[in-house]
């Protein structure tokens, strides 16, 4: 690499691979670690992603996903990433408290839905009841000046 030699001329000796693999995974969580304290939820959502692609399994890497996509507003895929986090490295108090996060942040986001729904079916309601209203009630003037069937037969007779 110093010398000017690219990258891809490079062949890792057979003994050696597991190695680079273990590097690699080390080096695309530690990436990840950087995103996330920059603020890049994003890219350290995708280094995780390597990481685990590259055999990464550890509570780790899902645990530090998770934390970003709880922080994009993915949610529900935060939360199988804590799922995977508990399977891979036990309970953890970390893991814990990012589930109790995400938990509060699913209440709060199904809150504002059904808030949203209410009210885009209240007014579907209130749209309703206005259209069936006036098909339904008869004006007042309308109703003193209609004869019913009883004041029809009483002023035939008084005739």
């Amino acid at each position: 690499l110093l010398g000017g030699t690219p990258s891809s001329d490079l062949v890792v000796p057979a003994d050696k691979v597991e190695v680079v693999k273990d590097l690699k995974r080390t080096t695309h969580l530690n990436k990840a670690l950087c995103h996330f304290k920059l603020e890049r939820y994003e890219k350290c959502v995708e280094s995780c992603s390597q990481s685990i692609a590259l055999g990464n399994e550890s509570s780790k890497a899902y645990f530090r996903r998770a934390q970003a996509r709880r922080l994009l507003g993915d949610l529900d895929a935060a939360q199988s990433d804590l799922d995977k986090a508990r399977l891979a490295g036990g309970e953890n108090r970390a893991i814990d408290q990012e589930f109790a996060e995400i938990q509060r942040a699913l209440k709060i986001q199904e809150a504002k839905e059904k808030k949203r729904y209410q009210k885009m079916f209240g007014k579907l309601a209130a749209d309703d009841a206005k259209a069936v209203a006036p098909a339904e009630e008869v004006p007042a003037s309308e109703s003193a000046a209609a004869p019913t069937a009883g004041t029809t037969a009483a002023a035939a007779a008084a005739a």
